[in-house]
């Protein structure tokens, strides 16, 4: 008898790998201590211009002043305070990179405003019967200036050795991805265009052999 053998083809599995380099947000050790500091001072630098914006609203003359008239120490301190908290909290979670680009950003925000209350400041100084409030001026002025110093070298130290490096400073991860085919129909197995068949003789012997090639079957004994 002969039967026609018909099965699935099998395909070799395919391989994809790939390489992806993941970029470090912590800053090296020996500066953490550095970058706390740096923190830790802004948010008193934002704390005492947060008082001072508000003392002077007591003091005789403070309407001749622009800079204390639109409370300029008052809303720069509090971005200053925000900055020195995102850098303590930055501090003590070093795995969060989400909270490193918000450390970034407020430093370089702290920095703008530095020079807006340094440059507002002197110009209000020469505001006609601003005199009363000179004192005012020069201690804002006094605080601008440390608190540019300060999120200037925040900045530097944050665009050097995270930011501004190559993306190979970090780690790579290497992904292996293995594709498996199935065939979606059967398929004959063996030579193209050709079926095999199956021959069983009476002593339990078999033989295999297309039919497009096979004159005459395998004999057995």
């Amino acid at each position: 008898m002969a039967t026609e053998v018909v099965g699935y083809r099998l395909y070799q599995p395919h391989s994809l790998s790939h390489q992806r380099y993941n970029h470090s947000f912590a800053l090296p050790l020996h500066l953490r201590p550095t970058s706390f500091g740096i923190g830790i001072s802004i948010l008193a630098i934002g704390v005492v211009s947060i008082i001072l914006g508000g003392i002077a609203y007591t003091f005789y003359g403070h309407f001749y002043n622009p800079s204390v008239l639109i409370g300029l120490d008052i809303w720069v301190g509090v971005m200053y305070c925000i900055c020195g908290i995102i850098a303590a909290a930055t501090h003590f979670n070093r795995i969060n990179n989400h909270l490193m680009n918000t450390y970034y950003a407020f430093a370089i925000i702290s920095l703008f405003f530095s020079i807006i209350q340094f440059g507002i400041c002197l110009a209000s100084m020469f505001a006609p019967n601003a005199y009363y409030t000179h004192w005012y001026n020069i201690a804002s002025i006094i605080f601008g200036s440390i608190a540019f110093s300060l999120s200037l070298a925040m900045t530097i130290i944050l665009s050097r050795f995270i930011y501004c490096t190559p993306i190979r400073s970090g780690y790579a991860q290497h992904h292996n991805a293995i594709f498996q085919h199935y065939p979606s129909r059967k398929e004959n197995i063996g030579p193209s265009a050709s079926s095999l068949y199956l021959q069983i003789a009476q002593s339990g012997q078999f033989g295999i052999y297309p039919k497009s090639t096979s004159v005459n079957p395998p004999q057995f004994v």
